[in-house]
Order: structure tokens, then C-alpha cells, then sequence
């Protein structure tokens, strides 16, 4: 059986990352691991004239807020929050590396076709190049007791 001890959540806020996330505190409780919760800042860019877009920090403090609002459902859970910097596939392999993540849980839009083909995604690009078990989630995973079936025959009348 695979050990999970650090299980690595990145997030963009989105309803996919918010599945997500309740898949990785499920998953960090059932195992004992700790939760490591990552938000990824584009760097800024530069504009004509090379005038840097103002005004970072007060973005990430925004972010830092948002993270820090993120709820984690069993308090047992040993949560870190980090914020990183620059293209996001390439920190979130960055952090799964010196977190020593044992799995990367993270949301993803689910697009594919062309569009997914020729610009690819981050949840994409983490896929192809983590050296973890990476594990992407679309949309809400309900227990089959609460979609109508039963895990046993037992269960639908307690």
C-alpha cells in the first residue's frame, strides 16, 4: 500500500480546487498525513516602458486571506499554507519536491479537445512531471449513500 504522510493541495480557488480540497482533508484524515494548501501568483509582467503592474502586495494579501479562509473540515489535520511566485506548474513541482508531497491532490476545469491539446493546462503539465501520484478532481465526489445508493442493504434505513 502506498504511504501518504504530506498530501500537496494547490488551488486557484475555483469550484474544481474546492472539490478538491475536500477530497485531500477526506484523504489526509483517513491516512494521518499532514496537508500542505498552495496558491500560485503569476509574476508580474512587464508593460510598455517596463512598468511593472503595481500593487503585489496588496494582491497577495488578498490571496493570503483567501488561503487563510479555506476551511479544512477535521481539525487533527496538520495544515500548511504557502504562497508561491512565477509559473505555476513549475512551483507547484517546485513545492510537491520540498514538501516531500507523497501525493498532489488538485482540481482541475476538465477541458480537452483541441483547446486542451495545443495550450495545455497546469494540471496537465504537473501530470506529466511530477514523481508523485497526482490525482485530479472535476466536480464534487459524493459517497454513494448520498446519490441514492447504499453501501449495504443496512445502511439505506439507518
Amino acid at each position: 500500500m502506498l504511504a501518504i504522510n504530506t498530501i500537496l493541495h494547490p488551488t486557484d480557488f475555483s469550484e474544481p480546487s474546492g472539490c478538491a480540497l475536500d477530497l485531500a482533508c477526506g484523504l489526509a484524515a483517513d491516512y494521518g498525513a499532514s496537508l500542505v494548501i498552495m496558491h500560485v501568483v503569476a509574476a508580474p509582467v512587464g508593460v510598455a516602458n517596463g512598468v511593472l503592474i503595481p500593487g503585489l502586495d496588496h494582491a497577495l494579501a488578498g490571496v493570503r486571506e483567501k488561503l487563510d479562509d479555506l476551511k479544512v473540515a477535521n481539525s487533527r489535520i496538520e495544515v500548511v499554507r504557502r504562497i508561491a511566485e512565477g509559473n505555476p506548474a513549475a512551483e507547484i513541482l517546485n513545492i510537491a519536491h520540498l514538501c516531500r508531497a507523497d501525493l498532489i491532490v488538485m482540481g482541475s476545469h476538465g477541458r480537452d479537445g483541441l483547446t486542451g491539446v495545443s495550450m495545455g493546462s497546469v494540471a496537465e503539465s504537473v501530470l506529466r512531471e511530477a514523481t508523485c501520484p497526482v490525482l485530479t478532481v472535476t466536480a464534487r465526489i459524493a459517497p454513494r449513500w448520498q446519490n441514492g445508493r447504499s453501501r449495504s442493504k443496512h445502511a439505506a434505513h439507518a
